[in-house]
């Protein structure tokens, strides 16, 4: 959510319907919440009884989130350029 939030929805404001960042942020959250509340009873780790939960696996899920998004930021993102005015042959 974090590469969507810098590439599609920076500077539109809040409310999803004018592009803004409101939906990207609820998922976000949503994401962080999870790893927060760690997995269920009847999920693959609940049955492996592997319970990693609390606030070490929450923020250990936004380093990790961020420094992937950022990452693919700087390796691939190359944003639209607006042509100069020399650049256009009419």
């Amino acid at each position: 959510m974090t590469v969507a939030a810098r590439t599609d929805h920076r500077g539109k404001g809040f409310f999803v319907f004018k592009g803004g960042w409101e939906y990207v942020g609820v998922v976000g959250g949503a994401a962080v919440a999870l790893a927060a509340l760690g997995p269920g009873r009847y999920s693959l780790d609940g049955v492996l009884r592997r319970q990693r939960a609390g606030v070490g696996p929450a923020l250990l899920a936004v380093g990790v989130g961020t420094a992937s998004a950022a990452a693919l930021l700087a390796v691939c993102y190359r944003p639209e350029r607006e042509p100069d005015e020399t650049e256009t042959a009419d």
